[in-house]
């Protein structure tokens, strides 16, 4: 008995360390033990064929079901598919209710919380028109146009980063070809698969071109980011899959069902036709009488189809007509635009002088002296007052830069010295400003092309002669006003009106007239553009429009902008202020000579020692050896031979620290896309010493700043 004892618990000894052992397996390994987890859940895009659609029965359909299909054949683990709204399965995903969400881009937003698969498959998303637009080449002609988009897509992002907001969201992909059918929307973005599968199924795939493809992503599956377990669960299951099992799948969806479809949906009157067509020629070979009548009806369906022929060849070279006369006002807009911005610079520069050699005039002038310092200090105030005639033109050539605030309409209004001149004598303007008008949140460039482009419209109705008038108004918008106008909240309200007492727009074109590049005007005199980019930028400040016009009346745009809270203001330049500074070394480069020299000199009287040089090069030369005495470089941003942003670049190269300051008389729109490390304060010509001191001693400041 006890011989029998010693040999049990030796028996146990060993088989302990084995038990211990199995225990630490991964349970992932034994099929029983993964047969017996719960389902993992996947939500993924219930409209995305071919890869995920629900059929005529409510089931889900596509390659993606099939694939997980063989996914949960290989691991013995049950998968429950739940497809969804796009938007809603991202919701779901992020509020825990699923494990894995499929059909998804990876983007820096969604990488904060999600852990990606490998890519599985390439995807292109491209931007589609009617065929009715043209001269939109690139995103940037996007801007304006209203975009259809779905809900959730990361093409929201990418249009949103390079600056177009005008998007119409909808639930899902074949919503946004029904709205494009009804012509709802012009423009929309849908991924490749399902655009073609949409627009063939609907029968509008003449109707639309693709213009260019935005960018092309790639599907992945997407798990929690801190559950790195479950993703390497996940590849492994897919990664068990072959190539041919894959390639049978994509052969079956991709390369027939899907495409096929779309082939006889399309072609299927021409096949009836033909098969008809031989069915005749059959039977005529049957009975001679026949042959005779089958002859004749070929002949006359013949001359049908000519006839159809020549009709639609009309109509392509009317179209055509029509593409290339948008596509000269297009042209001719933008050659304005260049001839206006590059007329402001000039401008510009030449007010830059007056205004500096005035105020240095001023300096110098004893104060008893009053009547020679009343004429300098007009020069001075005629100067800045100037300046705003360039800033309309740039408004007018659309060149200003977008940059929202706190502005006061009935100011704006009554600055617009431009206005006038461009309506002529025989034009009588009327302005009846609101008193205690609030404010909005807008660019005043933007103000200014409003009001232009609808008094030249107004103008251009009444045929030169007539009376225009403007009025501004405080207003509440009820929900239901709000609603009607589309107005982005009920609220308070400025309300600029525009009537004129013209013919007014006939009723059948009311609705048509903020589609871009519609215009009942000849093509000589307008382009269609003007009120479509009324339109845009009012529905861009969360604003409306409504229009009332009758015969022989005239015309009513009243414009809804919301108020906002801020008061408006301009920087009040301290006079008082001393114009002194520390005794730092600025490197000065402008090439126009009368602008540098009031620039030195002001910097000058101001306590800073001056290197001022005409040209880039001899810039670069004066900084090889003098680079450890200059402070700050003030450069013009365009210069012959060389520009401002390359001339900070190569002397950065010698001293990473410069500070820099740009002058400009452009606007500053094209310096969105200068990269981070080249970027530097902006000073707008014309600038006044007091700005100038401002500028030069906030650079100067961040050198003593701590790191």
């Amino acid at each position: 008995m006890k011989y029998r004892l010693i040999r049990l618990l030796a028996g146990l000894s060993f088989a302990m360390p084995l038990l211990a052992g199995a225990d630490t397996t991964s349970r992932k390994d034994n099929p029983v033990l993964v047969a017996a987890r719960p389902p993992l859940v996947v939500v993924l895009d219930n409209n995305y064929p071919p890869y995920t659609f629900l059929d005529d029965h409510g089931s889900i359909r596509g390659i993606l079901p099939e694939h997980w299909a063989l996914w949960s054949e290989r691991t013995g683990r049950k998968v429950d598919l739940r497809p969804m709204p796009w938007a809603e399965a991202q919701r779901v995903m992020q509020a825990g209710g699923a494990d894995v969400i499929d059909t998804v881009f990876m983007t820096s937003e969604r990488a904060r919380t999600l852990a990606f698969s490998k890519p599985y498959a390439r995807i292109r998303v491209p931007v589609y028109a009617h065929k009715s637009l043209g001269g939109l080449g690139d995103t940037a002609a996007l801007k304006g146009f209203m975009i259809g988009v779905k809900d959730g897509d990361a093409v929201i992002g990418h249009l949103q980063g390079k600056g177009i907001d005008t998007l119409k969201i909808y639930p899902c992909y074949e919503e946004i070809v029904l709205a494009a059918k009804r012509s709802e929307i012009k423009v929309f973005s849908i991924d490749e698969p399902a655009a073609v599968h949409y627009l063939y199924k609907h029968g509008i795939a003449g109707d639309f071109n693709q213009l260019f493809v935005l960018y092309t992503g790639a599907f992945r599956r997407a798990v929690a980011r801190d559950n790195p377990e479950l993703l390497d669960e996940v590849q492994a299951g897919f990664d068990q899959i072959t190539a041919r099992e894959y390639r049978a799948i994509q052969r079956k969806w991709m390369g027939s069902t899907f495409l096929l479809k779309g082939f006889l949906q399309h072609w299927a009157p021409w096949l009836v036709a033909l098969a008809a067509t031989l069915l005749l020629l059959a039977a005529g070979n049957v009975i001679l009488g026949r042959r005779v009548r089958a002859k004749t009806a070929e002949l006359r369906q013949a001359l049908a189809d000519v006839q159809q022929s020549l009709d639609a060849r009309m109509r392509a070279e009317e179209e055509k007509a029509e593409m290339q006369r948008q596509l000269t006002n297009v042209q001719r807009l933008e050659s304005i635009g260049r001839l206006a911005g590059a007329v402001a610079h000039d401008f510009n520069n030449v007010l830059q002088a007056i205004l500096g050699y005035a105020e240095l005039a001023l300096e110098d002038v004893p104060p008893e002296n009053h009547d020679l310092r009343s004429a300098l200090e007009e020069i001075r105030n005629s100067a800045l007052s100037s300046s705003n005639l360039t800033r309309q033109l740039q408004a007018f050539a659309r060149r200003q830069p977008v940059a929202p605030r706190p502005v006061d309409v009935n100011s704006s209004i009554e600055s617009m010295r431009l206005l006038r001149r461009l309506l002529g004598s025989d034009i009588k303007l009327e302005w009846h400003p609101a008193p205690d008008l609030g404010t909005v949140l807008l660019d005043p460039g933007q103000i200014d092309q409003i009001v232009v482009n609808l008094c030249i419209n107004s103008r251009d109705a009444m045929k030169g002669s007539g009376t225009i008038w403007i009025e501004t108004h405080n207003v509440r918008l009820s929900p239901e006003e709000s609603d009607h106008l589309k107005a982005s909240t009920p609220g308070d309200y400025v309300r600029l009106t525009i009537r004129d007492n013209g013919p007014g727009i006939p009723a059948d074109i009311l609705d048509r007239i903020f589609d871009p590049f519609f215009t009942t005007k000849p093509s000589d005199k307008g382009t269609g553009l003007g009120l479509a980019i009324v339109y845009a930028i009012v529905r861009q400040s969360g604003g409306g429009i409504r229009v009332e016009s009758m015969p022989d009346k005239g015309t009513a745009f009243h414009i809804f902008l919301p108020r906002c809270n801020d008061m408006a203001h301009d920087v009040a330049l301290d006079d008082t202020q001393a114009l002194t500074g520390p005794r730092r070394s600025i490197l000065l480069v402008d090439d126009d000579e009368n602008v540098l020299l009031t620039t030195r000199n002001i910097l000058r009287k101001l306590g800073y020692e001056v290197h001022a040089l005409l040209r880039p090069y001899e810039a670069i030369a004066f900084f090889e050896e003098h680079a450890a005495e200059i402070d700050l470089l003030l450069t013009d941003m365009v210069m012959s031979g060389m520009n401002g942003p390359e001339l900070a670049r190569r002397l950065r190269q010698r001293r990473p620290d410069l500070r820099c300051i740009f002058m400009t008389g452009h606007s500053f729109s094209h310096l969105e896309e200068m990269p981070e490390e080249d970027a530097c304060d902006c000073l707008p010509k014309p600038f006044t010493a007091q700005t100038l001191a401002r500028h030069v001693s906030k650079a100067l400041a961040k050198d003593t700043e701590p790191v």
